[in-house]
C-alpha cells in the first residue's frame, strides 16, 4: 500500500511539473484555457499548478496575474438577461480562454437587431491595455464587407471588464459545416476562397487578423463563411509589455517567437486552416516549451510526412500551394493573400502553379490539359500522363528500398517523358503546320516507333506499350490494344521477374481486354494472377488489390457466378473507401460496378442507392459532360424503367446519349450502348417502329466496333427478335434469336443463365 501511494504521489508530482512548464512557455492569456483543458475538473490539480506558477515568478504584476487564474475554473456566473446599454443580453454561446461570447437583442425599441457580445476576461484588464484597446477598435471599425461582422459598439461593464459588440452571425464553424455536409475537395477549396477574400479586404485596409482557426470562422445556411473576432489577438496582446496572444497550433512562427506580424503571418494561418479542411488533421502541433528556430522550422518536412501518411487526395500542386503557404520563414510564404488567391484560381484552371518549378514537362502537361484537340486526342494524352504518374509514384516508393533501382527506373521515367513529347509534339499547331492528325494516327505512329527505337530498353518498351494499350482500349480498338498488353507482359517478365507489380499491372490490363472481347475464362485467370502478385507485393489493402478484385468480378458474372463476383466487388469497394475517401472517383467506379450488378440480380432499391451516390460523386469530381457520368445515367434509367418510371428514365437515356456522340468517337460502342438502352425503353412505351430503329441502330453499330460475334451483338439481338415478334414478323425473329443463340454459345460457358435464356 505504502510503494502504491508514493506511486500515486509522484505521478502527481511529474503531472504539475509537466502542465506548470506548458504553462509557462505560453502567453499568460492562453494559460486558463490550457489548464481547463489539461486538468479535465481536478481542482486540487489546477491550484497546484497555479501556485508552483506564483511562486517561481518575480513580476509582481505576471504573480497578481496569475493567482487571478485560480478562481477562473469555477466561476460559472453569466451576464445572461442584464442589460448593456441598448441591448439585452438573452444567452451565453461561447466561454474560452479570451473570455465569453453572448447573443443579444436591441431592447430600447427602436429597432430589432440580433448582435454578439464579447466580454474580455478579467486578468486582461489592466489599466495599460486601455490605450492600446481604444486605438485598436478605432481601426477595426473601418472594416465593411459583408463576410466580417462590423463592430457596433465597445466599452466597459459595470465588473470593469472589457466588451465590444459585433452583428450577430448564425453558422456552423467552416470545419464542422464541410464535414456535415459532405463537401468533396474542389468545394471545400471554393468555400475557402471566399474566406481568404474577406481576409484580402482587411489586409487592403491595413488591418491583420493574426488568429485565423475554424473556430473564428462561422458558414451560414445559404454556405457563406464569415470570419469573426477580426483583430481580436490585437486588441488583447500589449506592444509595450510584450505580452501576446494567439493560438499556437495556427499562429506563424514569427507570432510565437514575438517578432512583428505581417500579411504573411495571415497566410501562414489560412495554410494551416485550409489543411485542416482537405485532411482533418493539423500539418502540426505548435511546440509548448520555449520556441525556437530548429523547433519551428521542423515542422516544415513535417508537413510532406502526414500528407503522405495520411492517404488524403491532394495533387502536387495543391501540395505545392500548402508547402509555400505554412513556410517557415515568412520570406518563401505567399506575401499576399491575393498571391494565395492567385495560386489556387491557377490551380482550379489548371495552369502552372507559382509554388512550384515551372519544368518543360510540367507546362506541357498543364498546356494539355487546357487545350485538348477533340476528345479522342484529350483522352489519348490524359490516359498516357495519368498512367505515367502513377508509374512516377511506384519509382518514388522503390527508391525508399532501393537506391540503386530506383535510380534505373528514374531514368526509364524520363525517357517515357521524352518520347511522349516527340510524339504528341507533330499535334502542336505550329508543327503540324495546318495538317490534321488523328488520334488513331498518333497511336499507330507511337506504336511503330515503339518496336522500332526501343528494342534494347525492355523496361521503357513494356511502359509505353502498356500505356498505348490503354489509349487503344479507350477508343474501342480492342484488337490493336490486346497485341501491345501481350507484348508488354512479356517484355515486363524477362526484364522484371514473373512476380513484379509491373507484370500485375500488364496482366490486370489484359483482364480488362479479355473481357471487352468476351474472353471471360482468359480475363478471369489474367485478374487472379495479378491479384496474387499485388497482394503478396503491397498486402491485401492496397488500391491495386481493389483494381484486381474489381475485373475479377465482372469476369465472374459473365462466367456464371455470381454470388463471388458480389463479393469481389464489395471487397474492392470497401479498400477504395478506406484509401482514397467516400467521394472519390475510383469509389463511385466501384459503385456503379456494384449497382450494375444488384439491377441485373433485380435488387432495385440497392442498385439505385449505389448508382445515385456514384452519379453524385462523378457529377461533382468529373463534370456532369464526363463520358462516365452517361454510364451512370444508363443504369439508373434501367431502374426506372423497371419500377414503371419511363418519363424519368427517357430523359436519362437521352442525355446519356447525348453525352456519348459528343465526347466518344463516332465508332465508339458505348453510344450502342446508349441507342440499345434507347431502343428498349421505346418498346416497353409501346412506340415500336421508333424502338426497332433504335435497336437495329445499336446492332450496326456494336458490329462496327466490336465485331459481329461480340457479346454485345448478342445482347441487342435479343431485343430485336423480341421487337419483331412483337410485330407479328416470326421468320425474322426466329432467324434473329438463333443468331443470338450461336453467339451466345461460343462465347459463354454451357450453363450460363443467358444461354437458358435464349
Amino acid at each position: 500500500m505504502a510503494d502504491h501511494k508514493e506511486n500515486t504521489e509522484s505521478a502527481r508530482a511529474s503531472r504539475v511539473l509537466e502542465l506548470y512548464e506548458a504553462a509557462m512557455a505560453m502567453p499568460l492569456n492562453q494559460v486558463d484555457a490550457f489548464l481547463e483543458h489539461a486538468c479535465d475538473g481536478d481542482e486540487a490539480l489546477w491550484d497546484a499548478v497555479i501556485e508552483k506558477m506564483a511562486t517561481q515568478v518575480n513580476d509582481d504584476r505576471f504573480r497578481s496575474s496569475v493567482a487571478a487564474l485560480s478562481s477562473d475554473m469555477s466561476d460559472t456566473s453569466t451576464l445572461e438577461g442584464e442589460r448593456l446599454g441598448a441591448y439585452h443580453i438573452d444567452a451565453l454561446v461561447g466561454r474560452g480562454g479570451m473570455g465569453e461570447v453572448y447573443a443579444a437583442s436591441r431592447a430600447d425599441g427602436q429597432f430589432e437587431k440580433q448582435v454578439a457580445v464579447k466580454v474580455l476576461q478579467q486578468s486582461l484588464n489592466e489599466q495599460q491595455f486601455l490605450g492600446h484597446f481604444q486605438t485598436e477598435l478605432r481601426v477595426l471599425a473601418t472594416l465593411k464587407h459583408p463576410q466580417i461582422p462590423t463592430l457596433i459598439d465597445a466599452g466597459r461593464i459595470d465588473d470593469g471588464r472589457l466588451f465590444f459588440i459585433t452583428d450577430f452571425v448564425d453558422g456552423v464553424r467552416i470545419d464542422h459545416y464541410c464535414s456535415e455536409k459532405y463537401l468533396n475537395s474542389r468545394e471545400r477549396i471554393a468555400l475557402f476562397e471566399r474566406l481568404c477574400k474577406a481576409v484580402r479586404h482587411a489586409h487592403s485596409n491595413l488591418v491583420l487578423h493574426l488568429d485565423i482557426k475554424p473556430a473564428n470562422v462561422l458558414v451560414s445556411a445559404e454556405g457563406i463563411p464569415y470570419l469573426l473576432d477580426f483583430g481580436i489577438t490585437r486588441l488583447m496582446s500589449d506592444p509595450e509589455t510584450g505580452l501576446r496572444a494567439f493560438t499556437a497550433d495556427y499562429a506563424s512562427p514569427e507570432q510565437v517567437k514575438g517578432r512583428p506580424p505581417k500579411a504573411a503571418s495571415d497566410v501562414y494561418s489560412l495554410g494551416v486552416l485550409l489543411y485542416v479542411l482537405l485532411t482533418a488533421q493539423k500539418p502540426f502541433t505548435q511546440a509548448r516549451s520555449a520556441p525556437t528556430d530548429t523547433r519551428l522550422a521542423d515542422r516544415e518536412a513535417l508537413v510532406t510526412k502526414r500528407i503522405a501518411n495520411e492517404g488524403v487526395d491532394i495533387d502536387d500542386d495543391l501540395l505545392a500551394i500548402l508547402h509555400k503557404a505554412l513556410a517557415y520563414d515568412a520570406e518563401h510564404r505567399y506575401p499576399t493573400v491575393e498571391a494565395l488567391l492567385a495560386d489556387l484560381a491557377r490551380h482550379r484552371n489548371h495552369v502552372p502553379v507559382k509554388a512550384r518549378p515551372r519544368t518543360p514537362w510540367y507546362i506541357t502537361r498543364k498546356y494539355i490539359r487546357r487545350n485538348a484537340i477533340g476528345l479522342a486526342i484529350a483522352t489519348t494524352i490524359i490516359a498516357m500522363l495519368g498512367a505515367f504518374g502513377l508509374r512516377e509514384a511506384q519509382l518514388r516508393s522503390e527508391a525508399q528500398a532501393a537506391s540503386q533501382r530506383a535510380a534505373r527506373e528514374a531514368e526509364t521515367a524520363r525517357q517515357v517523358s521524352r518520347f511522349l513529347s516527340d510524339l504528341f509534339e507533330i499535334s502542336n499547331p505550329g508543327e503540324a503546320r495546318g495538317n490534321s492528325v488523328t488520334a488513331r494516327e498518333l497511336l499507330d505512329r507511337g506504336a511503330k516507333r515503339i518496336e522500332q527505337e526501343l528494342s534494347d530498353q525492355p523496361a521503357v518498351r513494356s511502359q509505353l506499350q502498356l500505356t498505348m494499350a490503354d489509349v487503344y482500349s479507350s477508343l474501342g480498338l480492342y484488337d490493336a490494344a490486346i497485341a501491345l498488353a501481350e507484348r508488354a507482359m512479356t517484355d515486363a517478365s524477362r526484364h522484371f521477374g514473373e512476380q513484379h507489380p509491373r507484370v500485375a499491372e500488364t496482366l490486370s490490363a489484359l483482364g480488362a481486354l479479355h473481357r471487352l472481347t468476351a474472353r471471360y475464362t482468359e480475363s478471369a485467370s489474367a485478374h487472379q494472377r495479378a491479384l496474387n502478385i499485388r497482394a503478396a507485393t503491397y498486402g491485401m489493402d492496397d488500391p491495386t488489390v481493389a483494381e484486381s478484385l474489381n475485373g475479377l468480378a465482372q469476369a465472374q458474372w459473365y462466367l456464371g457466378d455470381t454470388d463471388a463476383a458480389e463479393r469481389s466487388y464489395r471487397r474492392a469497394l470497401a479498400i477504395r473507401q478506406k484509401a482514397f475517401g467516400e467521394d472519390s472517383p475510383a469509389v463511385a467506379n466501384s459503385l456503379v460496378h456494384l449497382g450494375w450488378l444488384l439491377e441485373r440480380e433485380e435488387r432495385f432499391d440497392e442498385a439505385y442507392q449505389a448508382l445515385r451516390q456514384s452519379l453524385e460523386i462523378r457529377d461533382t469530381t468529373l463534370g456532369e459532360d464526363h463520358f462516365l457520368v452517361a454510364e451512370n445515367l444508363d443504369l439508373l434509367a434501367q431502374i426506372n424503367v423497371a419500377r414503371g418510371e419511363l418519363e424519368t428514365a427517357e430523359t436519362q437515356l437521352r442525355r446519356s446519349l447525348g453525352i456519348r456522340e459528343r465526347v466518344l468517337e463516332s465508332t465508339h460502342p458505348d453510344i450502342g450502348m446508349s441507342l440499345l438502352s434507347i431502343g428498349r425503353l421505346l418498346r416497353a412505351q409501346r412506340r415500336e417502329t421508333e424502338g426497332l430503329d433504335y435497336l437495329r441502330r445499336a446492332e450496326r453499330q456494336f458490329v462496327a466496333a466490336l465485331g459481329p460475334d461480340h457479346f454485345q451483338v448478342a445482347a441487342v439481338l435479343e431485343d430485336i427478335g423480341l421487337a419483331l415478334a412483337e410485330q407479328g414478323q416470326w421468320s425474322d425473329a426466329e432467324s434473329v434469336f438463333r443468331r443470338q443463340l450461336h453467339i451466345l454459345d461460343n462465347s459463354l460457358t454451357a450453363k450460363h443463365v443467358l444461354i437458358g435464356d435464349a
